[in-house]
């Protein structure tokens, strides 16, 4: 069920050697010949997420191979920030799965985020916290192991030239 907008079904790997389609026939460019035969890192199977009577994503499905640039383009509303959101643990999906490096989202989210990172569209800095703040955030997301905390952050501190000017502000 659900309403219109979203993501739709996706077609599985893309075309061996030329830009065609998907079984969905959205265009899908080429896979490079050395990447052919190759696991994909990431596989997506029909990953859907409905957000009360809406659809933002409906059973997309797409391969990801190391060292290939992927993009994941659309419309507003298309579901594409949703999707992203998903295979970085920080929405749930309703159905489907997908796997990074042969671990589900659905099951082994804390591994993934031990081999995984993001890079947003814009700053992620929140204007109360401080430097040292946003590092022990960002360290305690990623699953640094609590008694390692403090030392890592002083390190990334110290790596970039800011012990300093950790205890300012981001504003």
């Amino acid at each position: 069920g659900g309403g219109g907008g979203g993501i739709g079904r996706g077609g599985g790997r893309a075309p061996p050697a030329s830009a065609g389609g998907g079984a969905d026939g959205l265009p899908v460019g080429p896979v490079d010949p050395a990447l052919r035969g190759a696991e994909p890192s990431v596989t997506v199977r029909n990953l859907r997420k409905t957000c009360g009577a809406f659809t933002a994503v409906a059973g997309i499905s797409f391969d990801m191979w190391e060292d290939q640039i992927f993009a994941l383009l659309g419309h507003n509303g298309a579901g594409k920030t949703t999707t992203q959101h998903i295979l970085t643990g920080m929405f749930e999906c309703d159905g489907g799965d997908a796997t990074v490096f042969g671990r589900s989202i659905r099951h082994e989210m804390a591994q993934i985020r031990q081999v995984m990172g993001v890079c947003p569209q814009h700053d992620k800095l929140f204007a109360r916290l401080t430097g040292r703040e946003h590092l022990d955030l960002w360290a305690r997301l990623k699953g640094v192991p609590e008694e390692r905390v403090s030392g890592e952050v002083a390190a990334r501190l110290d790596d970039v030239l800011l012990v300093a000017s950790a205890a300012l502000s981001s504003s």
